[in-house]
C-alpha cells in the first residue's frame, strides 16, 4: 500500500530499489538481490561501485512475497510461499515452474548436487534437470514425517535448515525438535530416512574448519548456535559438545615498517585493560614481513585493572605485526576490553644492504 497526498504533492517510485533488501547473492558477477515481489541486480561490473540496479517483478500482483532465490547451472530460481520460477541469464525470460514454494526462508540449504528448502507440502529436495531449459526435478522427501501436517504454517515458518556435507545430512529444526533427512541413506537404500532429535535445535549453523594453517579448504565441522544461549556448540560425539568447540580469536594490526633499510627489534609490549573474569588470559606474539612468527607467545594473565608489560626475546626484522589470541580456544572470548597498546622497539639494529 502506497499512500498519496495531493495536497504536498509527493512522487511516487513504483519501480525504486528499496533501501534494505530481504537476502543478497552472487551470481555471474553480478550482485542480485529481492524484496516483496521484485528481483534486482547490479548493473555494474566492479564491487567498489555496485549501487546501480536493475529489477523484474516476478507475478507481483499475486499478492505473495519472495521467499528465497538460489542461482543453478543456467539461471536463477525465485521461490515465493506458495509459486516459484526461473529466471534465465538474459533476465528478461520468467517462466513460472510451479505451484509450490519456499514458506520458510531460512530453512533452504544447498546440498550436494541439489537443494533442499521447507514448502507448505513439507521439505523438498530439488536437483538440476538434464534440459537445458528445465533444470528443475523436485521431489517432497517428508512424506514419511505425519507430524508436518499437524504444524500451522506459522509455525513451520520459522524452521531453520542446514546441510552436513560430512554427514550428508540435512538437517531442519522446528520448535523444539531437528528433523534429519539421511541423504547418503537415502540414495543407498531408495527410501526416504528420517530421524528426530529433540537434544539438538539450532537457531543458524554454519560448517568450518580450525586448522593452523589457510588450506582454502572447505569446512567439514558442523558448528551451530542456540536461541537463549551464548555458547557455540560443535556437532560430536554427544548431541551438544560445548566443550569441544574451538574457535581461537585473533587480533591482529598491519605489519609496522619502522625504516625502510634498517631491520629493529621489538623490546617489549604493554597493554592496559580490565576484565571481569580472572580466567581469562591472553597471548601474544610477533609477525615479521613474511608472515614468520619471530618471537615465542608471551603470556598474559589475570588481565584486570592493571597495567601488563610483557618483553620480548630477539626478534629482528625489517616490519613486524603483533597478533593477540586467545589462550584456550574453548573461552574464546575477552570479557572486558582493551583500552591501549604500547611499543617499545629498538631501531636501526642491522642493515638490510650496504650503501
Amino acid at each position: 500500500l502506497v499512500t498519496y497526498d495531493s495536497l504536498q504533492g509527493q512522487p511516487i517510485y513504483r519501480n525504486a530499489i528499496p533501501p534494505l533488501l530481504s537476502g543478497i547473492f552472487s551470481h555471474n558477477e553480478f550482485l542480485w538481490g529481492w524484496d516483496g515481489s521484485f528481483l534486482s541486480w547490479s548493473d555494474l561490473d566492479s564491487v567498489d561501485n555496485w549501487g546501480a540496479f536493475s529489477r523484474e517483478g516476478i507475478n507481483r500482483d499475486d499478492g505473495d512475497a519472495i521467499t528465497v532465490c538460489f542461482p543453478t547451472r543456467t539461471g536463477i530460481r525465485i521461490l515465493k510461499n506458495y509459486s516459484n520460477y526461473n529466471l534465465y541469464d538474459q533476465k528478461s525470460k520468467v517462466e513460472k515452474v510451479g505451484d509450490w514454494g519456499c514458506i520458510a526462508p531460512r530453512s533452504y540449504a544447498a546440498a550436494d548436487n541439489g537443494h533442499f528448502y521447507l514448502s507448505a507440502r513439507g521439505v523438498v529436495f530439488e536437483s538440476e534437470g538434464l534440459q537445458l531449459e528445465r533444470t528443475v526435478i523436485s521431489g517432497l522427501v517428508s512424506k514419511k514425517l505425519r507430524n508436518f501436517d499437524i504444524m500451522s504454517v506459522e509455525t513451520k515458518s520459522t524452521a531453520v535448515g542446514r546441510y552436513d556435507k560430512t554427514a550428508g545430512q540435512y538437517r531442519l529444526t522446528i520448535g523444539d525438535s531437528t528433523y534429519v533427512y539421511d541423504k547418503l541413506a537415502s540414495d543407498l537404500l531408495g527410501e526416504e530416512v528420517w530421524s528426530i532429535w529433540t537434544g539438538l535445535i539450532f537457531s543458524d549453523a554454519t560448517l568450518y574448519n580450525t586448522e593452523d594453517e589457510l588450506a582454502f579448504l572447505p569446512g567439514d565441522e558442523f558448528y551451530f548456535i542456540q536461541d537463549g544461549s551464548s555458547n557455540l556448540f560443535l556437532y560430536g560425539s554427544s548431541e551438544t559438545d560445548p566443550s569441544s568447540a574451538q574457535i581461537p580469536i585473533t587480533w591482529g594490526n598491519a605489519n609496522m615498517l619502522v625504516d625502510p633499510g634498517w631491520k629493529s627489534e621489538i623490546m617489549a609490549v604493554g597493554i592496559r585493560g580490565f576484565s571481569d573474569s580472572l580466567s581469562d588470559t591472553l597471548w601474544l606474539r610477533l609477525i615479521d614481513e613474511t608472515g614468520t612468527v619471530t618471537a615465542t607467545n608471551v603470556v598474559i594473565d589475570s588481565l584486570d585493572q592493571y597495567y601488563r608489560i610483557r618483553a620480548f626475546p630477539s626478534n629482528r626484522a625489517l616490519e613486524h605485526g603483533i597478533e593477540i589470541r586467545s589462550l584456550t580456544p574453548t573461552y574464546p572470548f575477552l570479557n572486558g576490553q582493551i583500552e591501549r597498546i604500547d611499543i617499545w622497539y629498538e631501531p636501526r639494529i642491522e642493515p638490510i644492504w650496504i650503501r
